[in-house]
């Protein structure tokens, strides 16, 4: 930022009639006042001015060597408290507050190792937690215990999960499965996307209602109104 690179991000949360990818490590949010670009360094979870480039607070993890690679999500809770969900690979799940004017974190509510990620970003959509890691975890948004889990032959170490106002599309190895955005514990449907298993890293796009998704070596258009 401080040296003249341009930065686009979208945070990993949904709302209502749209859809946001977890696709980066940085994403541009209001907290307090302050309009910041929130995401990790190399060490370190940070807020930068978006005006200025200044970095306006940092955290330290308390374990080291993440590689820091999901995306921090933004919550609103209902007493409209602002709130930061991280997930990481050393350091687990953490929930921070941010009640100050100055955009500061003010709290840690929560903290918990049950889901330790490397790769894949959570989503929250409705106040409701969605991430893969060898499984489909759904941990509680407030105080991020496990609800459940769900184990799948098309889910690994990466997947990519994404929300729109109903469903919650998760692709995983070369497949589409397709659960409700209400936390039920259920796949409604699945779609073989590529005739063999393949981890696919490049995180799928929408237009609308198609979804497009790079393969080893081909691209797919699905249209998910068929879903």
């Amino acid at each position: 930022m401080s040296h003249g690179s341009l930065i686009t991000a979208n945070l990993g949360t949904a709302n209502l009639g749209t859809v946001h990818l977890g696709t980066v490590h940085l994403g541009t949010v209001h907290l307090g006042t302050v309009h910041q670009i929130l995401g990790h360094d190399r060490k370190t979870l940070s807020g930068w001015s978006l005006r200025n480039g200044k970095r306006i607070w940092t955290i330290e993890p308390l374990a080291s060597g993440d590689f820091n690679v999901p995306t921090p999500a933004l919550q609103t809770n209902q007493n409209g408290r602002k709130q930061v969900f991280i997930a990481t690979k050393n350091n687990g799940m953490r929930l921070l507050a941010f009640d100050s004017n100055n955009g500061t974190p003010s709290d840690t509510i929560a903290t918990s190792i049950k889901l330790r990620v490397d790769m894949s970003t959570p989503m929250l959509v409705g106040g409701l937690i969605y991430c893969v890691k060898e499984f489909l975890f759904f941990p509680n948004a407030s105080a991020l215990s496990e609800t459940w889990r769900i184990r799948d032959h098309a889910l690994g170490d990466y997947a990519a999960t994404f929300a729109t106002s109903d469903h919650v599309p998760v692709v995983g190895k070369g497949e589409l499965l397709l659960l409700r955005t209400d936390g039920s514990k259920h796949i409604l449907s699945r779609s073989k996307i590529f005739a063999e298993d393949q981890v696919l890293y490049s995180h799928p796009a929408i237009i609308e209602t198609r979804l497009y998704i790079q393969g080893e070596n081909q691209h797919k258009c699905i249209n998910l109104a068929n879903h």
